[in-house]
C-alpha cells in the first residue's frame, strides 16, 4: 500500500473513529436526561431537534463536502491561495444561511408549534435550539477545510468537544432548570447543550484554524501558481457541487420531520390528550429510537469502510471486484443488523428498564426493532450507488419512502386501535422500500452476486440466538436479578451468534481480512 493511500485511511479512520466516539457520547446522554426530565420532557426535547435538523439541512446544503474537495483538488497542485479562498467564500455563505436558518427557528417557533398542533410548552426548546444552525453552519465550513487539507485530527477531536459540551453543558441545565422552573425549562436547558457545544466547538477549531494558517504563511507567499478564480466562480462550484449532497441530507431529515409534524396530531385525532401524545413520542424517539441508532452507528460505520474501495475498483472498471465488494458489504450489513434487531426485540424491555430506570415504551422498541435490518441495508445500499457515481438513484428512492412514511403515518395513528405503532409500522415499511428499490438498482448498475445462502445462514444464527435469549433470560433473571442476567444474558447470546456464523460460514476469516484491507 503506497504513503498516501495509508495516509488516507489513517485519516479517515481518525475522523470516523471521532465521529462514532461522539455519537454515542451524545445518545447515551439521554439515558441521564430522561430520569432528569421524565418521557413527557424528552418528547418536548423531541420536537425541536427534527426542525433543527431540517434548517441545519438547509444552512449546510451540502456544501462542507464541497469544500473538502475543492480544497484538496488546489492543494493538490500547490495553489494554497486558491484553497483559502474557497474557504473564505464558504464561509461566509455559510454563516449567511446559517444566521437565516436560526433567525427563522427564533421568529417562527410559535408558527411551527400551531402548524403541526405541538404542545405549546416545546416553545422554550425551539429557542434554546434556535441559535445552532449558525455556529453548526461555520463548524461546518472550517471542518470541510481541515478534511480538504487532509487534517483529520482537528475535525474529530472537534467532534468529541462539541458532543462533551453538549452532554456536559445540557445535562447540567436540565437538571438546574428542571428542580428550579418545572420540566419544559429542564427540556429547553438540555436543548441548549447543543447551541452550547456548538459555540465551544467553533471556537475550538477557529483557533486551530489561526495557529495552522501561520504555519501555512511560508507555503503561501512562495506560491508561484496564479490564482485567477473569482468569487462568483468559487461560488457557483460549491453550489453545483453540493446539490447532490444536500438533496440526500434533506430527504432523511425530512422523514424524522414527518414523525415530529404528524404523530402529535394524529394521535389527538386518536382521541389522545397533548400532554399524553408528547410522552408517546419521548419514549419512541429518545427511548426506542436512541437505542436503534446504536446498531445504524456501527453498521453505516463499517459498511463505510467498502464505499471508498468500491469507487476505486469503479473508476478502474474493474467489474468482477466490484461486484465482488458489493456482495460482501451487503452481506455485512445483514450480519450486523440482523442479530441486533432480533436483540433488541427479544430483550426490550430489561433493556429499557436497566438504561432509563422504567420499562414504558419497551412494547415500541420491541417492533421498530425490526427497522435496524432495513435501515442498515438501505445505508450500505446508498453508499455503494454514490461509491459508483450514481448520486441520484438513492435520492429518487429517498424521496419515494419519504412519502410512503408520511401517507402511512397519516393513515394509522389516527386509528385508536393503533396509535403510535402506526408510526413504527410506517417506518418499517418505508425502510423496507427504499433497500428494495436501492437493491434492484445496484443489481442493474452495478452488480451483486447471489447471496441468498449467506442471509439464511446469517438469519438462522440470530433467530436461535433470539430464543436462546428469550429462555435464558427467564433463567438468569430468577436467578441473579435482572440487572446482571440482562448483561450476561446479552453476552452469551453474542458468543452464540457469533460460534454460529463461523460454524455455519456465514462469514469466514476471508472475508473479515477484505473488511480490513
Amino acid at each position: 500500500m503506497s504513503e498516501k493511500k495509508k495516509s488516507y485511511l489513517t485519516g479517515a479512520a481518525i475522523l470516523a473513529a471521532g465521529g462514532i466516539f461522539a455519537k454515542f457520547l451524545g445518545m447515551f446522554f439521554k439515558i441521564p436526561l430522561a430520569s432528569t426530565i421524565g418521557d413527557y420532557g424528552l418528547g418536548l426535547y423531541s420536537f425541536a431537534y427534527p426542525l433543527y435538523n431540517t434548517f441545519l439541512s438547509i444552512s449546510i446544503v451540502g456544501l462542507p463536502v464541497a469544500v473538502s474537495k475543492m480544497v484538496s483538488e488546489r492543494v493538490s497542485l500547490g495553489n494554497y491561495k486558491g484553497a483559502y479562498k474557497v474557504f473564505y467564500v464558504a464561509f461566509v455563505t455559510l454563516a449567511v444561511l446559517g444566521g437565516v436558518s436560526s433567525l427563522a427557528m427564533f421568529t417562527g417557533a410559535r408558527f411551527f408549534i400551531r402548524t403541526f398542533n405541538w404542545d405549546p410548552e416545546a416553545y422554550y426548546s425551539i429557542i434554546a435550539l434556535s441559535l445552532a444552525p449558525l455556529f453548526v453552519a461555520l463548524i461546518s465550513a472550517v471542518r470541510g477545510f481541515f478534511q480538504g487539507m487532509q487534517n483529520m485530527s482537528y475535525s474529530s477531536v472537534s467532534q468529541i468537544v462539541e458532543q462533551i459540551g453538549r452532554v456536559g453543558i445540557g445535562l447540567a441545565l436540565a437538571i438546574i432548570f428542571t428542580k428550579s422552573y418545572g420540566v419544559p425549562y429542564g427540556a429547553a436547558g438540555a436543548t441548549f447543550g447543543a447551541t452550547a457545544g456548538a459555540i465551544i466547538a467553533f471556537v475550538f477549531l477557529y483557533f486551530l484554524f489561526i495557529i495552522f494558517r501561520k504555519k501555512q504563511s511560508p507555503l503561501i507567499e512562495r506560491q508561484s501558481i496564479p490564482n485567477r478564480e473569482n468569487t462568483m466562480t468559487i461560488f457557483k462550484l460549491l453550489v453545483l457541487m453540493a446539490i447532490p449532497v444536500a438533496f440526500g441530507g434533506l430527504i432523511n431529515t425530512i422523514m424524522d420531520l414527518i414523525n415530529s409534524a404528524t404523530i402529535a396530531t394524529c394521535l389527538q385525532n386518536a382521541g389522545i390528550t397533548s400532554k399524553e401524545a408528547t410522552t408517546l413520542f419521548g419514549q419512541l424517539e429518545q427511548k426506542a429510537q436512541t437505542l436503534i441508532n446504536v446498531p445504524l452507528i456501527l453498521g453505516s460505520a463499517l459498511s463505510a469502510s467498502l464505499v471508498p474501495s468500491i469507487s476505486q475498483s469503479y473508476a478502474r472498471r474493474e467489474k468482477t471486484k466490484i461486484i465482488e465488494k458489493t456482495s460482501l458489504a451487503v452481506r455485512i450489513a445483514f450480519f450486523i443488523s440482523m442479530p441486533c434487531a432480533v436483540g433488541l426485540s427479544v430483550l426490550s424491555e430489561p433493556i429499557i428498564k436497566l438504561l432509563f430506570g422504567n420499562s414504558d415504551g419497551h412494547l415500541m422498541l420491541r417492533y421498530l426493532a425490526y427497522v435496524v435490518i432495513f435501515q442498515t441495508l438501505m445505508i450500505s445500499l446508498q453508499g455503494i450507488l454514490q461509491g459508483s457515481g450514481r448520486f441520484y438513484k438513492p435520492l429518487k428512492n429517498l424521496a419515494f419512502g419519504a412519502l410512503i412514511k408520511y401517507l402511512f403515518n397519516i393513515a394509522l395513528i389516527s386509528n385508536p386501535d393503533v396509535g403510535i405503532y402506526g408510526a413504527i409500522f410506517s417506518s418499517i415499511f418505508a425502510a423496507f422500500v427504499i433497500f428494495l428499490l436501492n437493491y434492484i438498482d445496484v443489481k442493474k448498475y452495478v452488480g451483486i452476486k447471489p447471496i441468498s445462502p449467506y442471509i439464511y445462514k446469517t438469519l438462522f444464527a440470530s433467530v436461535a440466538m433470539g430464543v436462546f435469549a428469550h429462555f435464558s433470560y427467564g433463567f438468569f433473571k430468577e436467578l441473579i436479578g435482572y440487572k446482571i442476567g440482562v448483561l450476561l444474558c446479552i453476552a452469551l447470546s453474542a458468543a452464540l451468534y457469533m460460534g454460529l456464523i463461523f460454524v455455519t460460514k456465514a462469514l469466514t476469516q476471508e472475508d473479515l481480512r477484505e473488511v480490513r484491507g
